[in-house]
């Protein structure tokens, strides 16, 4: 399974993609949406798992133009956002700070869809 991991700040982005890559799951990382849309142009993701809030945009319209299953985290998050992400089809959708194996563990739901 290959992951774009879209977030902005530099030192989560490098421990996540870190984090969960794993015999099985490949993770490519991004910092900004038009940085996710050239990547995901060069090798189309299985999942996404993206920061509600980027530098030129939402994570959950890269979601829904990606069309695939997705993981949603913020620091910022009002139950608006919540609410989109699951009519999205979010898979999960955490608070920041997020714990490595909840994010792992909803990485192994999507992939045993």
């Amino acid at each position: 399974m290959h992951v774009l991991l879209v977030e902005d700040e530099h030192a989560i982005r490098s421990a996540l993609t870190r984090g969960l890559a794993t015999p099985g799951i490949t993770v490519d990382g991004a910092a900004t949406l038009a940085e996710a849309r050239a990547k995901a142009a060069m090798r189309h993701p299985d999942a996404l798992v993206t920061d509600l809030k980027l530098p030129d945009g939402l994570g959950l319209d890269l979601a829904q133009e990606l069309g695939v299953p997705f993981v949603q985290m913020t620091g910022y998050g009002t139950f608006d956002d919540a609410v989109r992400a699951i009519r999205l089809g979010c898979v999960d959708f955490f608070i920041k700070p997020v714990s490595l194996r909840d994010l792992r563990r909803a990485l192994e739901h999507i992939a045993g869809r």
